[in-house]
């Protein structure tokens, strides 16, 4: 019953998307220094992201072994929990949006969203990451002190990290869609799968360039990934942390080398430019070779890594990402 309420509505949303486009009014709008967009194009993705899923929380809620499931294992049977999530969920969501409409200094960003989450994990021990542990060890080694930090640090670098990622159409959607699919196959929860509807939804519109998901929709989506990653590494016992690394090796690894280069260059870390590992694939080939290279670059680590130690596989993607990095960079001096 609830997959058919969000078909519905997601098909209410797909004939009526101008309508919704109008009312949102906010647009993302090309410029000659690195939007590769020729045409002014809308930023309501994340707003239609935001409704699924407090449409789908509330219809899911309908499916009591699987809600029940959902809130035992990802809220700690508190829900308690799952209202706070529903509201902190709420308050990235605004801030992405107002963000969207006034282009916010990236510190204030960065500092806005470092106490947002510092109240969420001290409301919700749960989230807090209090060990490490490698497939291929079986010492685990124990956060301490500093566990606030790490888990802080954690949500920050992939929020940003997806936000970043979000460069090109489809891109962004596709990862989504490999994420919440192996979270299915790690907890057996379908409400992972319903996530997918309004994603493929998304992705629709977002491949006739129709809409982006904007700030508030990588913001939404970057919290709700590492929201649900940590719920799962806390409470599951089949996930260890050098495998939800290589997950998120590809966005995690190329906003780092974004972070030193701007460093290097004397610019603010988190001010946007066109150096990003899809900028320069596209500069040198074309839109469909940047979505192939970087989606296997994203799906491949963790694929392989589930029959190669991690540390190799992760080995072999350095190598890969900076050949092909010094390869494009040197057909650019050519």
């Amino acid at each position: 019953m609830s997959i058919v309420a969000i078909i519905l509505f997601n098909l209410i949303i797909f004939f009526n998307i101008n309508f919704i486009i109008k009312k949102y009014g906010l647009y993302d709008h090309p410029d000659i220094l690195r939007k590769i967009h020729k045409e002014k194009t809308s930023l309501s993705g994340g707003f239609i992201f935001f409704l699924n899923i407090f449409l789908i929380f509330f219809c899911f809620s309908f499916q009591d072994s699987q809600f029940e499931s959902l809130i035992k294992n990802f809220f700690n049977n508190n829900y308690n929990n799952l209202f706070l999530f529903l509201f902190f969920l709420m308050l990235i969501f605004v801030f992405g949006f107002l963000d969207d409409k006034f282009n916010f200094d990236a510190n204030k960003k960065l500092l806005f969203l470092l106490v947002l989450i510092f109240f969420l994990i001290n409301l919700d021990p749960g989230l807090i990451i209090s060990n490490i542990n490698f497939s291929f060890t079986k010492k685990i080694f124990d956060l301490k002190q500093f566990e606030i930090f790490f888990t802080i640090l954690c949500f920050l670098l992939f929020i940003n990290a997806f936000n970043m990622f979000d460069g090109i159409n489809l891109q962004s959607g596709l990862y989504s869609i490999f994420i919440f699919t192996n979270f299915f196959f790690y907890s057996g929860n379908f409400f992972f799968l319903i996530i997918l509807i309004p994603i493929f939804t998304f992705l629709f519109f977002n491949f006739r360039g129709k809409i982006f998901l904007g700030n508030s929709g990588s913001y939404l989506i970057g919290f709700l990934i590492s929201y649900f990653t940590i719920k799962l590494y806390n409470n599951f016992n089949n996930i260890f942390s050098d495998k939800i690394f290589l997950l998120m090796v590809m966005p995690g690894f190329d906003m780092l080398r974004l972070f030193f280069l701007r460093l290097l260059n004397k610019t603010n870390p988190f001010k946007a430019d066109n150096n990003h590992f899809h900028h320069l694939l596209i500069l040198k080939y074309n839109f469909v070779y940047a979505l192939i290279v970087n989606f296997l670059l994203t799906t491949a680590p963790f694929i392989i890594g589930f029959f190669v130690p991690s540390y190799i596989v992760f080995l072999f993607f350095v190598i890969i990402y900076f050949s092909l990095l010094i390869s494009l960079k040197k057909n650019d001096k050519k």
